[in-house]
């Protein structure tokens, strides 16, 4: 069986890897010049950390990234904390995998270090893939082209594969989400001790992490009403963005003060699809399942594809059509569940004061973004299918 993955993103690098752990072959074909990340902070929850423990990361998360005592969520005005989750020995009892804070560009590179480097193929841009029934074309920009018995679209909201298989487009949510990072030694007592932290406000809402000793990651997200850039990220403007959190926590305006530079980020997502793609053509992550940032599920979801969808394909090697469907019947009503979440966030986040904002606090449902920890935490994608033992050591 040949796999072809378009983007080397988080999604295609662990599809990759846990492909490779399979003895399955694959080719990855990236637009870019050379594969890279952009942004700066990502959550790996238990259900993503057990995966990239299996897929060979094991003791490397502690070594590039921070692991955050408690989740706190606090009231915009004066940080009043209204619930806390502590990450603590019990925590990882239960889940069996401590959660983690972590800078993207090294997580990426360290899948990228998995990757034999002869089957990763830069600037390749995918502008067309055909489905022929006993396989898939990939057509390039350079006039080039490939065939594999699958093509994966792991190539993000803006995917190229989407759109050859699936009408829809992304739907821009009405946020924006200002990021940057600050110097930890500019900030000591905002973070005595690292933590994740949300300060949910009227409208807007902002969350701070550490990512190492050295830089707390800051995402302040803002309502915006239209977004009329052609790219989706742009450079930000520090005085509106600190003008934006008048009046809020001083920890707040202390980490905004700290910043030196700012990106603006527009925030998409994309209705839930009945399906992602057909015989010979599906997708993973982002492509197949975008997610507004208000779970800080997004990476972990890409990586439960990548194990499931590797698990069917070792379940079945002579029936690609029959594998893609068992993936997406096991992976769209998880994924479509947490979208669901995010965009619920997206309301209960940023409610005015007022009686459904004081409900919200007094109940407890400030505790974190998750309405059910057991149900994403608890999940072990390698167990999906108990009677396909994949290369990820399921």
């Amino acid at each position: 069986m040949r796999v072809a993955i378009v983007g080397a993103g988080m999604g295609g690098l662990a599809l990759a890897v846990a492909l490779q752990e399979a003895g399955i072959d694959y080719q990855i074909y990236e637009r870019a010049p050379r594969p890279t990340e952009i942004g700066a902070g990502i959550h790996v929850a238990p259900n993503g950390v057990r995966l990239l423990t299996r897929l060979g990361l094991a003791g490397r998360l502690d070594e590039i990234g921070a692991r955050p005592v408690a989740i706190e969520s606090r009231r915009w005005q004066d940080g009043t904390v209204l619930g806390r989750t502590p990450l603590d020995a019990e925590f990882e009892q239960r889940y069996g995998r401590p959660y983690y804070v972590v800078h993207r560009i090294a997580l990426h590179q360290e899948l990228l270090r998995l990757v034999q480097p002869s089957r990763l193929h830069c600037d390749r841009t995918c502008v067309a893939v055909t489905d022929h029934g006993d396989g898939a074309e990939i057509r390039f920009a350079d006039g080039t082209a490939v065939t594999a018995d699958l093509v994966v679209g792991a190539d993000g909201i803006r995917s190229v594969v989407r759109r050859a298989v699936l009408r829809d487009f992304p739907v821009y949510s009405g946020y924006v989400a200002f990021r940057g990072l600050v110097r930890a030694a500019d900030a000591p007592f905002v973070f005595p001790e690292p933590r994740l932290v949300l300060w949910l406000g009227p409208e807007r809402h902002v969350v701070s992490y550490p990512i190492s000793a050295d830089f707390i990651n800051l995402v302040a997200v803002t309502p915006v009403s239209r977004w009329t850039h052609d790219a989706w990220s742009v450079p930000g403007d520090l005085d509106r963005l600190r003008h934006a959190y008048h009046g809020w926590d001083d920890s707040v305006r202390t980490l905004l003060g700290g910043l030196t530079a700012v990106t603006e980020w527009a925030l998409y997502d994309q209705d839930p699809a009945d399906s992602w793609g057909t015989g010979r053509v599906t997708l993973l992550g982002d492509a197949a399942h975008a997610l507004l940032p208000f779970v800080a599920q997004g990476a972990n979801m890409a990586f439960e594809d990548a194990v499931v969808l590797t698990a069917c394909l070792r379940a079945a090697p002579e029936n690609v059509p029959g594998a893609l469907r068992r993936y997406e019947d096991l992976r769209r009503p998880r994924t479509a569940r947490i979208q669901g979440e995010a965009r619920a966030n997206a309301v209960s986040f940023h409610l005015p004061d007022s009686p459904d904002q004081v409900a919200r606090d007094s109940s407890g449902s400030g505790e974190n973004v998750w309405r059910d920890r057991d149900r994403i935490f608890g999940y072990d994608a390698g167990a999906a299918i108990p009677s396909a033992r994949s290369g990820t050591h399921a």
